[in-house]
């Protein structure tokens, strides 16, 4: 016995709203409902059993229409609502979100969800799904999009030869069906590995997700051949209590270090399971079946596309703005992510799904015409991107006083004698070089910098050194390792990059040279997502396991020092400059000012910072005397002239976060810091 494909069954309906509603409480407030995330599996299964509904409609077409067919009805079911919701969505980020590492990857997250490739955006960038910048990237939910769009590049092809095995003699017929079952036992086999090892490729794969979509064309196949759980072989209440046991469990409990798996088996069994209980003939027409297709709970469901696509970006423009902590708040995203998606739905979805016009078009046609929308559309982002320094809301704008970025090199020119400017980037195992260089330029000095972020923090003063005072600079970083830590001895992850740039440097030191040594040596109170426990951070430094932790940190600092200054080099620490509780680049506008995060404000007590940096200064000082050359540069006064250290001076920002410096930090430091140098130069040359 076969079934032809099946019409509207309400309650799949009420199966997306479920996913839907469980997503949408996760992201507003995971701990409302911990594994809430697993929504998005429940509607891979959906997606599986439906789109082999709709793919089964076109059976006896050659492939070609076959395809065709499919994807111009694919397009009008994605696409529309998509294009609007990217497109207002890239023009709110342009208007309210600065330029940060916290925001670094968002247009090309939106860029790349237009081509059904978002998770290789994500996946390039290193933003796990639980991870701080996917948290504040307005396209991140487009990643299970681009899973869907691309299983349906692979997926019509096994899906046809099933079909065609359906009209094969009866000992050829399973071919088709096999083949998707060991494309299902492969990526399950995959998602299995690689959920311990990788958990990037894990998350955001077609790879690790194409058992979920597979495991719901599979049901559809069955069902078609008349192969039912329910009925046969337990009655419809079990069936379906069963399954929302499951998807209920996976719901509440899952656990992000474990998915998707195991954690993902439970969520999509339990989808699975549901549909098999609603759809098998022996339920139909049992009140159970009427109790599910509930209309409340159908309506949801309809619109549930909507709903996935603007929650997100509501969500995290508000978590940029006002934050996205208090109720107020939080009832405001509920209200507009209800009123886009219905609009959305009844103005786009609706009407462009059902439209004779669209769907007398030649096959095709409509593929043709998405890929020339979703180009445009990208070129429209891409143009918000240029020009979100001319249309940001955000203080943030004014580019040069906020980003310390080489504005020296931009207004540099080649001089009559060959003279010049470069910057140049190389790779370094674990980190990076990026040189400003003085090709054809005579009598150039040499500087060395070392250290974590806090060294590109100072890349205004380092270009602006290079261009003016005739300095080569090479500044090795890598982002989270502090070089010469001097708090605590280097940590595991920071080693071996330590060692290849010491080694690094060392091939190219010669007498005469500087090293400079920017790096954050005290714990931060906030980083630009988050604020952290004051109570913690003033723990680093106080106690005697502290204190032994600085005396290893110290001792390896001195070891490192000696040979170096030994070779006729001068070695530079930076002490630790005044940090703050709140991120400024966040901060400092009308529409974030009462944000959560801005709460402890952009001022310092002048007295809680020395007492906490004093530790740190004291070591550092200490090194002064392992040998001749080595010498602490202090720009703290500088920056905190007063009884209260504050973010900003005279209405412009010292810092661009809660501890990296500004651009226009950069340049008030920028003449104490050519003195210094002057002054070590000058008694490097009576020392001669």
């Amino acid at each position: 016995m076969t079934h032809g494909s099946p019409g509207y069954i309400p309650q799949i309906d009420s199966l997306r709203a479920l996913a839907v509603v469980a997503v949408l409480v996760y992201h507003l407030s995971g701990a409302w409902l911990p594994g809430g995330f697993a929504g998005v599996d429940i509607f891979f299964v959906i997606s599986g059993y439906v789109v082999s509904g709709a793919l089964l409609r076109n059976r006896g077409l050659g492939f070609k229409a076959f395809l065709l067919h499919f994807y111009d009805k694919r397009v009008l079911r994605i696409l529309p609502a998509l294009v609007a919701c990217l497109l207002v969505t890239a023009l709110a980020t342009a208007l309210f979100i600065p330029g940060s590492w916290l925001s670094q990857s968002n247009t090309k997250t939106l860029l790349l969800a237009f081509a059904g490739l978002s998770n290789f955006s994500l996946m390039s960038s290193g933003d796990a799904y639980f991870s701080p910048r996917s948290e504040f990237n307005p396209a991140t939910h487009t990643w299970s999009l681009g899973v869907e769009e691309q299983f349906y590049v692979a997926f019509p092809l096994i899906y046809y030869l099933w079909l065609r095995s359906l009209d094969a003699a009866p000992g050829r017929r399973r071919g088709g069906g096999l083949l998707l079952i060991a494309a299902m036992a492969a990526s399950l086999a995959y998602c299995i590995v690689v959920s311990g090892r990788d958990g990037l490729m894990a998350y955001y794969s077609l790879a690790s997700r194409f058992w979920e979509l597979g495991l719901g064309a599979l049901l559809f196949q069955a069902h078609h051949g008349g192969r039912y759980l329910t009925g046969r072989l337990l009655p419809q209440p079990a069936v379906i209590g069963l399954s929302l046991g499951l998807m209920a469990l996976a719901l509440g409990w899952s656990q992000r270090e474990a998915f998707p798996m195991p954690w993902a088996l439970p969520a999509t069994l339990g989808a699975a399971l549901f549909i098999d209980g609603v759809v098998a003939p022996a339920s139909r027409a049992s009140r159970l079946t009427r109790a599910l297709g509930w209309a409340p709970l159908t309506g949801i469901g309809k619109i549930s596309y909507s709903l996935y696509l603007w929650h997100w970006p509501v969500y995290v423009l508000l978590r940029w703005t006002v934050g996205l902590d208090e109720p107020r708040w939080q009832a405001l995203a509920v209200a507009l992510v209800l009123g886009l998606a219905i609009a959305s739905y009844r103005w786009l979805e609706r009407p462009l799904r059902h439209s004779r016009a669209l769907q007398s078009r030649p096959p095709g046609q409509l593929v043709l015409g998405a890929a020339a929308t979703a180009a445009v559309s990208a070129g429209l982002v891409l143009a918000s991107a240029f020009a979100q320094p001319y249309v940001s809301l955000s203080t943030t704008r004014e580019q040069q006083d906020w980003y310390p970025y080489e504005w020296a090199l931009r207004s540099v020119t080649e001089d009559s004698s060959g003279c010049k400017s470069v910057k140049e980037k190389s790779a370094l195992p674990g980190g990076q070089i990026t040189t400003y260089g003085r090709p054809g330029c005579q009598d150039v000095r040499r500087l060395f910098v070392l250290g974590d972020s806090h060294s590109t923090a100072l890349s205004t003063l380092l270009s602006k050194l290079s261009v003016e005072q005739n300095y080569e600079v090479h500044v090795y970083t890598r982002p989270g390792c502090p070089f010469l830590r001097i708090t605590e001895p280097a940590a595991d992850g920071c080693k071996d990059y330590a060692e290849t740039a010491t080694a690094h440097l060392h091939a190219r030191l010669r007498p005469g040279d500087t090293v400079l040594l920017p790096s954050l040596r005290v714990k931060r109170f906030a980083d630009q997502w988050a604020s952290f426990s004051e109570a913690e951070v003033l723990a680093s430094v106080r106690g005697e396991a502290a204190a032994q932790r600085r005396a290893l940190g110290t001792q390896e600092a001195s070891e490192w020092v000696r040979p170096v200054a030994e070779r006729g080099v001068r070695v530079i620490f930076v002490a630790p400059t005044p940090l703050f509780k709140a991120p400024a680049f966040r901060c400092s506008d009308w529409f974030n000012a009462s944000n959560p995060i801005c709460r402890p404000g952009l001022q310092m007590e002048r007295e809680q910072l020395q007492a906490l940096r004093a530790p740190v200064v004291e070591a550092m000082q200490g090194l002064t005397r392992v040998a001749s050359g080595v010498t602490v540069w202090d720009p703290f006064d500088r920056l905190c002239p007063g009884a209260v250290c504050r973010a900003s001076h005279q209405g412009r920002p010292l810092y661009f976060d809660a501890d990296h410096l500004s651009g226009y930090g950069n340049l008030l430091l920028y003449e104490d810091f050519v003195q210094l140098l002057h002054q070590g130069e000058e008694r490097r040359q009576a020392a001669l």
